[in-house]
């Protein structure tokens, strides 16, 4: 909850309640305001579509800059796991944030099914945008965020921003797609284009977040990326995070390999990257690696097949995780 929605709830509670209790208001809360916080509690929250590695808040410049990391330096496949979950946090933030920045300000409709807010014109933008929520029959919800060029009719409103949610209370996740092929044909200079879908939800051991990039195009107009992410969150902050996608590996501007990478790290910080790359420049080799490193991220085991590649380094038993695992 933002800290506008708790300042709005509590003054309405100062304003409804004839006594105060610590756990919130008294029951002398209008329908319409219950309804209308009962569908936005069905939205996803920026925390829950995050990957939340150890020590992803420290800045390039601690984290140190070797191409090739020794044992004792920053580990490389702790920081490129760091910056792929940079990027796929990333990628919801924006938005969920303009969801917010709306559903911050009373709803313009409500019924019985659902709520709007807008439209909404953010300064200096070229578009306009609504923000929807509905409840099904069934008690489950569904939510869109939709935009248009701001002159143009609002038959012209296109989905940037939608998603579902479960109505039952033992059922904690859902699903959001972000188009942004539909906001690229709304407004050609901005460089994204492509689809970013999410699905989170607990299975009651741990938090886990699944998200498909396809032909997603970022900001710089880099791209495009079709790429898996699984990541699993456990109670005690120790977490799991594998992604497969293609890359020129090489960096000589030829054919993409096919990169599959797997991380698993304690709560404390230590952790472990297994990776396997095949296809491409590499024809009819396949690469695998594994890198281990300290709960201070720096690398204490590092090991590459084929060996011509780079020589082994550190002990394996200095390893958290004892043996290489890139599959679930």
């Amino acid at each position: 909850m933002t800290h506008a929605r708790i300042l709005r709830s509590f003054a309405l509670c100062t304003l409804l309640a004839t006594s105060a209790v610590a756990t919130g208001c008294s029951t002398d809360v209008e329908p319409e305001e219950e309804q209308v916080s009962a569908l936005l509690q069905a939205l996803p929250k920026k925390n829950e579509l995050q990957i939340k590695l150890p020590g992803a808040e420290a800045s390039d410049s601690e984290q140190g800059t070797a191409e090739q990391p020794l044992v004792g330096e920053q580990a490389e496949f702790y920081e490129i796991t760091r910056d792929v979950a940079s990027s796929v946090n990333s990628a919801a933030h924006h938005w969920l944030g303009i969801v917010e920045d709306i559903t911050d300000n009373p709803p313009s409709a409500v019924s019985n099914t659902g709520a709007q807010w807008g439209p909404h014109t953010p300064a200096l933008s070229l578009l306009t945008y609504k923000f929807v929520v509905t409840k099904d029959s069934q008690g489950d919800y569904g939510y869109a965020l939709v935009a248009k060029v701001k002159n143009q009719p609002d038959q012209s409103y296109l989905p940037v921003l939608e998603g579902t949610a479960s109505g039952d209370p033992n059922v904690n996740g859902g699903a959001m797609r972000l188009r942004f092929n539909n906001l690229h044909s709304l407004d050609p200079s901005r460089n994204q284009d492509g689809l970013v879908e999410f699905s989170y939800g607990s299975d009651g051991l741990a938090w886990k977040l699944n998200v498909n990039f396809n032909g997603f195009v970022d900001y710089e107009g880099d791209g495009p990326i079709d790429a898996l992410y699984h990541y699993r969150e456990l109670a005690d902050q120790s977490g799991d995070f594998a992604f497969l996608t293609h890359s020129d590996v090489q960096d000589n501007n030829s054919a993409d390999e096919i990169w599959l990478m797997r991380t698993r790290w304690m709560a404390g910080g230590s952790g472990r990257s297994d990776v396997v790359i095949v296809g491409g420049d590499l024809g009819d080799i396949t690469v695998n690696a594994s890198e281990c490193w300290d709960e201070m991220f720096k690398r204490t085991y590092w090991t590459v097949d084929p060996g011509y590649i780079s020589p082994a380094e550190g002990s394996a038993a200095s390893c958290v995780f004892d043996s290489a695992a890139v599959y679930y």
